[in-house]
C-alpha cells in the first residue's frame, strides 16, 4: 500500500559538494517551517502516473507545475 505526501515549503538551492557527495547539481531542503503531510483522502489516485523530470531542469520548469523527481 502506498501513502501520498504533499510536500510544501521547500527550497530549491545549488548543492553544496562540500557537504554532499551525490552527483546531483541542485537539492531540495526542508526545514522547521515547511509542512509535509500525509494527505487524508488519496482515494481519487486510481493509478500511479509520473511525469519525470532531472532536478536540472527545475529551473526552467514553471511554477506550479506538477512534476515528479527521482533522486539517488
Amino acid at each position: 500500500m502506498y501513502q501520498v505526501y504533499l510536500f510544501s515549503g521547500g527550497k530549491l538551492k545549488v548543492a553544496d559538494k562540500r557537504f554532499n557527495t551525490l552527483k546531483n547539481n541542485y537539492e531540495i531542503t526542508f526545514d522547521a517551517t515547511s509542512d509535509i503531510r500525509p494527505v487524508a483522502d488519496d482515494a481519487g489516485i486510481k493509478q500511479m502516473s509520473f511525469s519525470f523530470i532531472k532536478i536540472s531542469q527545475l529551473p526552467d520548469t514553471a511554477v506550479n507545475t506538477m512534476v515528479d523527481i527521482l533522486g539517488q
